[in-house]
């Protein structure tokens, strides 16, 4: 019986040794020595290290962005300030801050705009894209349903006030200047002698009234008055191009004496007054003004004095569904339209063979 045990427990002795062997090989396969272990545990955490370090770099250029466009916000936004007080004349001129409020406006203008800033309304210009954003939204029942301007002689001021004066709807009224002279009176001549170099109407003009070239180079009115009149007229001699500007004339005794020659419209209500600063506007056939929106706060009316005019209206963007598209009409000498350019885009041609005047105001 001993013997077959023996047999036994050397068999397994074997059969152990021979399966432990295996299992030393698998195991040598499959393992590494001290060295590479650190080795590979060092690539790991520099890896991590690494990750880490551009996740952080990518954080803190993020943030500092945001931190240079909030900073470029407050600094602009206290700059406008800045310049709004001074304007609205809360910093005297003539105190510290309003010398150095003068200082840096001089400094932007005359560098950044190449503009003289004695010689200039604003101190910062706010361009005519801005204002039509910032514009206040307008009620599209104006032009509900126009297809066309309304043309109207013999108008009473009753109806004119219930269907027209604030309504934001535009009139073309063609018997607006019976008994004016302006109608023979007004030309460019007349105009160059009111307007003569170092006059007090043209210095006021220059100086506190506003003045618009449109696309012309004309820098101030006294430019305008400095061609002779076969210039003005583009007549055949002159190489001059075609030409059209507008100035408020805020000098009262040039007021009084051009008023000597228009009236208030006769179909105006008793009770409406025109503003005290009327406007001028003048041109070569050919030309006229770009389309834009006026920042006014009224109505206006303008009347045709002289040549021919077409006036293109553009009910404003929010109410193209319920108004549709542009209207065209043409002025004639004594016609009037009203407009409230503050809610219609418009824009003007001069057309025929001669100079357009127009004379016009606002009214409450």
């Amino acid at each position: 019986m001993g013997k077959p045990v023996k047999q036994d427990k050397e068999e397994v002795t074997a059969t152990v040794k021979r399966n432990f062997a295996r299992i030393s090989e698998r195991i040598a396969e499959l393992q590494i020595n001290h060295a590479e272990w650190k080795k590979l545990v060092t690539s790991k955490k520099e890896f991590d290290l690494a990750i880490d370090g551009c996740n952080t770099s990518k954080s803190t250029v993020y943030d500092i962005i945001r931190v240079l466009i909030g900073a470029t916000l407050v600094i602009v936004s206290g700059l406008f300030l800045f310049f709004a007080l001074c304007s609205a004349d809360v910093i005297p001129e003539e105190s510290f801050l309003g010398s150095v409020h003068y200082g840096l406006s001089k400094f932007i203008v005359e560098t950044v705009d190449g503009a003289e800033l004695d010689e200039e309304k604003c101190i910062i210009p706010f361009h005519e894209a801005l204002q039509d954003l910032f514009r206040p939204p307008v009620d599209c029942n104006m032009c509900l349903n126009m297809t066309s301007i309304d043309t109207r002689v013999d108008l009473s001021p009753e109806e004119f006030k219930e269907r027209y004066a604030y309504s934001g709807r535009p009139l073309h009224v063609t018997d607006g200047m019976a008994g004016w002279t302006a109608v023979e009176t007004f030309s460019f001549g007349y105009f160059k002698k009111i307007y003569t170099p170092g006059s007090q109407a043209l210095n006021s003009s220059e100086n506190d009234c506003q003045f618009f070239p449109y696309r012309t180079n004309f820098e101030k009115l006294g430019d305008v008055f400095e061609m002779t009149e076969d210039e003005a007229y583009l007549r055949d001699d002159s190489n001059k191009k075609p030409w059209y500007v507008g100035w408020s004339n805020c000098d009262s005794a040039a007021a009084n004496m051009l008023r000597k020659h228009y009236k208030k419209p006769y179909f105006l209500p008793e009770d409406s007054e025109s503003s005290r600063v009327d406007w001028i506007f003048m041109g070569s056939p050919g030309y006229g003004a770009p389309n834009h929106i006026d920042a006014v706060d009224l109505p206006s009316w303008q009347a045709q004095v002289k040549g021919h005019k077409i006036w293109t209206l553009t009910p404003p963007p929010e109410c193209y569904f319920q108004c549709g598209s542009s209207m065209d009409v043409t002025l004639h000498p004594g016609s009037i339209i009203i407009v409230d350019t503050n809610s219609w885009f418009h824009s003007t041609k001069v057309v025929g063979d001669e100079m357009s005047i127009t004379i016009g105001s606002e009214y409450d």
